[in-house]
């Protein structure tokens, strides 16, 4: 299986126990959200390979899972890989527009400048997150912010902005 349709979930931490529980640290929102998942799809030789989840223990921001087939030799193994859910295993929350995976691939237009370019990716910094975005070849940092947000069109896969004026020349050389 490929990414198309998962979003990344986190990272296995570490091995966890004598039963071969392993510790994934989230990169999820409210954890509590997600105790009724069945399967977690790992990042193995490239491809989503899915994994029944017999246990589950949600913490402040890891999950405790053990997985079936699991053992405490063949947990060890698995330390550092990347662990996925389907969109589908994606809650449905009123309080958010979009989520981060969900506007890679989105064109950027800009309300004075028109289309800038298409959203490589979202850096998540401590302070603020970062839209990268790729603009024939030149990447544009722009700060995710509500402020610069004017709407997003889901069916058209459109992020409409309003940067600060000048930002976006120190890219474009305007």
């Amino acid at each position: 299986m490929n990414r198309n349709n998962f979003f990344y979930f986190g990272k296995i931490h570490k091995t966890f126990g004598l039963k071969g529980q392993l510790l994934i640290k989230a990169e999820a929102d409210d954890l509590k959200l997600y105790k009724n998942v069945a399967h977690f799809f790992l990042m193995i030789d490239g491809g989503l390979v899915p994994f029944q989840i017999i246990e589950l223990t949600i913490r402040q921001d890891s999950v405790l899972v053990l997985l079936e087939g699991m053992n405490a030799d063949r947990a060890v193994k698995f330390t550092g890989i990347d662990v996925y859910l389907p969109d589908s295993d994606m809650p449905k929350r009123e309080d958010v527009k979009y989520y981060f995976h969900e506007i890679v691939g989105y064109t950027i237009e800009d309300t004075k400048l028109g289309i800038i370019g298409i959203v490589k990716g979202v850096l998540e910094h401590t302070h603020q997150e970062v839209l990268e975005i790729d603009h024939n070849g030149i990447e544009i940092l722009l700060p995710l912010v509500d402020e610069f947000i004017e709407d997003i069109d889901k069916k058209k896969k459109i992020l409409y902005v309003n940067a600060p004026e000048g930002l976006l020349d120190l890219y474009l050389n305007r």
